[in-house]
């Protein structure tokens, strides 16, 4: 990181004209707007990411342009939102990614586990989590370990099935696309219909689940988005 008083000065002096002509924005809202440009040079979001307003630090984390080097300095901020935008960026190193899993706040947790950079070996630690937005999360990622998929679905059968965490959890299980036949055929006749929704939408939905649900289903939108998805099978052979 390199210190950022020379590089931010140079940048208030080349955007002078632009404040001048828009008199109703201030200082920071320059570079509020400089950080989140995925235009803006290396060196001023690699400056901006020291400066003292955290709003302008999160907007340098958020922007799929900034370093990997700055992204883990910025891992490492006081500021939650700064490391929650750290951690949903396409462009942190899974070294980062793998040190936000142990963060002592769940939003960070949560933003790691939807990354798309998270590596199997950390989706399989943050399981061990009891936080059910976490487990849900991990549930609904495709690139989860089957084997961890299985213990989360059996977490299901445990405790009152009508429990909203349980409900949550089988949802997203039926959203995962690498969910097995096996779990997402069991899903498909769960009383929550939430579930059964979101196994007619999972894109590997098979035919002969969705010719199940089309005819017997109770609920209208699923019976009808179930045949909506036949059809364009059949349309695409």
């Amino acid at each position: 990181m390199k210190k950022n008083k020379t590089v931010i000065g140079a940048f208030k002096k080349s955007v002078k004209k632009i404040k001048e002509g828009q008199n109703s924005l201030t200082g920071k809202d320059i570079l509020y707007i400089t950080a989140t440009d995925p235009n803006t040079p290396e060196e001023f979001l690699d400056a901006l990411g020291r400066d003292k307003d955290a709003n302008i630090r999160a907007a340098v984390a958020d922007n799929c342009y900034t370093s990997t080097e700055v992204l883990e300095y910025l891992s490492k901020d006081k500021d939650v939102k700064v490391r929650c935008c750290v951690a949903s960026n396409f462009n942190t190193s899974i070294k980062v990614l793998e040190k936000l899993s142990k963060d002592k706040e769940k939003e960070v947790k949560c933003k790691v586990v939807y990354n798309s950079n998270i590596s199997r070996n950390c989706l399989k630690n943050l399981s061990k989590q009891k936080n059910i937005y976490i487990l849900a999360a991990i549930a609904n990622n495709s690139n989860c370990p089957l084997d961890v998929l299985q213990t989360l679905f059996k977490k299901t059968f445990s405790g009152n099935q009508g429990n909203q965490d349980t409900i949550r959890l089988k949802s997203a299980i039926a959203c995962n696309s690498s969910a097995p036949l096996s779990i997402l055929t069991q899903l498909s006749v769960s009383k929550d219909y939430c579930t059964r929704l979101n196994v007619v939408n999972n894109t590997n939905c098979p035919v002969a689940i969705l010719e199940n649900l089309s005819k017997e289903d109770p609920i209208p939108l699923i019976r009808a988005n179930a045949q909506r998805k036949l059809d364009n099978k059949k349309i695409k052979k």
